[in-house]
């Protein structure tokens, strides 16, 4: 068990261990609440081990010049039959691109997360997607905001932010808002549309939806306003965030 910083414990299963080098098995409904716990962790525990150092060894300029280390990390959402080397290389590619798209322009990378959800074995079609940087090829919309910083005070799209929006979307009539995600697939305008639509037949609730995705856009400039909708509608269905 992993115990979070509320004192809480985690259900969770290391399958490797290595350095920084780790990857874990858990509930879907948790998968995000562990790898923060563990991100954030992972940066104060380095950040003490570096205090710790300077004190110790004042002489060593190397250790002022850092204050502590970053992680990225990546989450796989999958069934339990199908076969975990495969998600572990996903995972392993999800984390890789976290890092990638989480540089900051002095040299240092923010701590951030990116989750896909694979409902077969095809790594082909997989590593493709990170390749067009989940870029539709119909749409040419970026389907995704990630990856996503653990922390707010970051460059990066938040982890609470794209909850926020996975909130609203629990709020809603899934049929409805599928619709709108199939159209941003083949076509913009009509997936605006559709949105537009969407906010006169449940006023209340996607009005609450379409306020955190502009506050998502206001804040980092999102390339299209419904990007983010994907990643929310599957943290929603696989974490349940209401």
């Amino acid at each position: 068990r992993i115990e979070a910083a509320d004192g809480t414990h985690l259900r969770a299963r290391p399958v490797v261990l290595g350095g920084d080098d780790v990857t874990f098995l858990v509930p879907s409904n948790i998968a995000t609440r562990v790898t923060r716990a563990f991100l954030l962790e992972f940066t104060n525990t380095t950040r003490d081990m570096f205090d710790g150092l300077r004190q110790s060894y004042p002489e060593v300029t190397l250790f002022h010049k850092r204050d502590g280390f970053t992680a990225c990390a990546g989450i796989v959402y999958q069934r339990e039959s199908q076969p975990l080397l495969t998600s572990y290389e996903h995972a392993e590619a999800l984390c890789a691109f976290s890092k990638r798209k989480s540089e900051r322009s002095d040299g240092t990378t923010s701590s951030s997360l990116m989750f896909a959800r694979v409902l077969d074995s095809a790594h082909s079609d997989f590593i493709e997607r990170l390749a067009r940087d989940f870029v539709d090829p119909s749409s040419g919309v970026r389907l995704t905001s990630g990856p996503y910083g653990v922390s707010e005070a970051d460059h990066l799209q938040s982890l609470q932010q794209i909850e926020e929006v996975a909130a609203c979307i629990g709020r809603m009539s899934r049929g409805s808002l599928r619709n709108v995600i199939d159209k941003l697939h083949k076509d913009t305008a009509s997936s605006v549309l559709a949105f537009e639509r969407l906010q006169r037949v449940q006023p209340d609730s996607a009005s609450r939806l379409n306020g955190a995705l502009v506050r998502m856009k206001r804040q980092h400039d999102t390339e299209h306003l419904l990007s983010p909708l994907l990643d929310g509608a599957m943290l929603q269905s696989m974490e349940g965030y209401r």
